[in-house]
């Protein structure tokens, strides 16, 4: 198979298998762009890489993810991801902040209180008053949740829907949950309020693939997986496993013109407003058959880094493959290209000899008993 990339676009191609052992091709592509609420975004001359693996913010593993592999087999809707911080009005120290985003139908308001500890108070344990911050960083390390250590046993209970957390107590005897770090991170409207307290982990990145209940969407790998289903996904697998933002941070896919608003989250900016671009790349398939088909990539990922004032949308095309797989596909063309190189390679004829550069070329009719442009998923070869 051969790749013609016009698009100066990050991009790969490969393939993955669904439940059933069915092949699929899969294509990723990222677009970058700064931002600015005085003009339109623009793209940026080199876009972020496409990520082979998982990224996070300390230890792989045990700390929290930052950016998940973009080699997901699909997605039904768009994860929105913030790679936020959040920074006080004029570097004026403060002890809490509202901040919030909206993408689209997106939009969620975090309070940020700087480092607290539970103490016994007089009566009862308490928060103790917040540190001034001037900055602080917004990711699941901050939020509800974590691991504690229980007193000389040594024994961890861990909070499953976020082990990195934390705040989180299962025994809240005072000298156990003494000096335990408090979330910087919470729901404004459901404040942890002691040691007692269950709140729900609030940030604004990816959940991890172990957490709960992400976790339940991949599915059961018990002995009737290993005899009957190994090495391919075992049937309860739910396609949701690969949406890594929370539900509340899913939208449908982007079209171009949503809205986007950032406040507390750029550097000496306490208010950011722009729209995102209308997605434009364009896909093309020739099967060995001469066959062509035009693909149709969604945007199904925004990865938003207010910090560098850039933004990254990522294009995913997913399309089943018949029984001999690459073998069928003999070119995929990414981004505009000369409209009669294209129709040569379709006819086999001898193309102009632009090599697809010259993409303002004006579009030729098709000749008579010319092979059919057809949709993603209708040109799957016998």
């Amino acid at each position: 198979m051969e790749l013609i990339n016009k698009s100066r676009l990050p991009l790969e191609v490969t393939t993955s298998l669904d439940k059933s052992g069915r092949e699929h091709l899969l294509l990723v592509a990222k677009e970058t762009y700064r931002f600015s609420s005085d003009s339109a975004p623009v793209r940026v001359e080199q876009s972020r890489p496409i990520a082979y693996t998982d990224i996070f913010v300390g230890e792989p593993g045990v700390s929290a993810p930052l950016y998940e592999s973009d080699f997901a087999t699909t997605k039904r809707r768009c994860d929105v991801i913030v790679d936020a911080t959040a920074h006080a009005p004029d570097g004026r120290p403060v002890k809490q902040l509202d901040v919030s985003v909206r993408v689209g139908s997106f939009e969620k308001q975090l309070l940020v209180v700087g480092d607290r500890v539970w103490q016994q108070g007089i009566f009862r344990v308490t928060s103790s008053e917040p540190q001034p911050f001037t900055s602080m960083p917004i990711h699941y390390g901050h939020a509800f949740g974590g691991s504690p250590q229980h007193g000389e046993t040594g024994q961890k209970e861990t909070y499953l829907a976020n082990p990195v957390g934390r705040g989180y107590c299962s025994d809240p005897r005072a000298d156990i949950v003494g000096q335990m770090p408090l979330p910087n991170t919470e729901d404004p409207e459901r404040r942890l309020t002691s040691p007692n307290s269950r709140a729900r982990p609030f940030a604004l990145g990816p959940i991890g693939r172990h957490w709960h209940p992400r976790s339940v969407c991949a599915g059961t790998y018990d002995a009737r997986w290993r005899e009957f289903a190994f090495p391919l996904l075992p049937e309860d697998f739910h396609e949701a496993f690969f949406q890594v933002a929370p539900p509340d941070q899913q939208i449908d896919f982007i079209q171009g013109g949503e809205p986007v608003v950032l406040r507390h989250l750029v550097p000496g900016e306490p208010l950011v407003t722009f729209q995102l671009p209308r997605p434009q790349l364009t896909l093309r398939l020739l099967y060995t058959s001469h066959r062509a088909i035009e693909l149709s990539p969604v945007v199904d990922t925004v990865f938003i880094e207010p910090e560098a004032k850039l933004f990254t949308l990522v294009y995913r095309a997913t399309l089943p493959l018949a029984r001999r797989g690459l073998f069928d596909v003999g070119m995929v063309v990414a981004g505009p290209v000369c409209k009669r190189w294209w129709q040569s390679k379709v006819f086999g004829t001898e193309d102009c000899g632009c090599d697809g550069d010259n993409d303002k070329d004006e579009e030729t009719e098709p000749q008579p008993g010319a092979p059919a442009f057809l949709t993603a998923g209708q040109g799957l070869e016998p």
